[in-house]
């Protein structure tokens, strides 16, 4: 993503260009994009095009990705509140009675 800065006296010297380029690409990753995501905003051929719709195309993805993870995260808090509540003699007691109950997640 980055390409390798001239050396100055032994140490690498970025210019102004770069230093810019990386935030970018941390704001990228604190708004939870993956390499492969952020490589794909700041591909050359999408250079000329405004950020505004490639910002946009990569959080549509993305808040489709985080609302099946906040709903994959509510069935397990849900497990997790049924499962301490636990009265059951033993495991396969208990696995046979979280299989049959309708308000919990299914195997998957």
């Amino acid at each position: 993503m980055l390409e390798a800065p001239p050396r100055w006296g032994g140490k690498r010297v970025f210019p102004e260009t770069v230093l810019i380029r990386i935030a970018v690409i941390d704001l990228a990753r604190r708004a939870g994009f993956r390499l492969q995501e952020i490589r794909q905003l700041l591909a050359p051929e999408q250079g000329l095009d405004a950020p505004g719709p490639r910002w946009r195309a990569l959080a549509v993805g993305k808040l489709l990705e985080l609302d099946r993870m906040l709903a994959a995260v509510e069935e397990i808090r849900r497990l997790l509140g049924y499962l301490m509540n636990c009265q059951c003699g033993s495991l396969d007691e208990c696995a046979a009675k979280t299989l049959a109950c309708p308000s919990l997640p299914a195997k998957g």
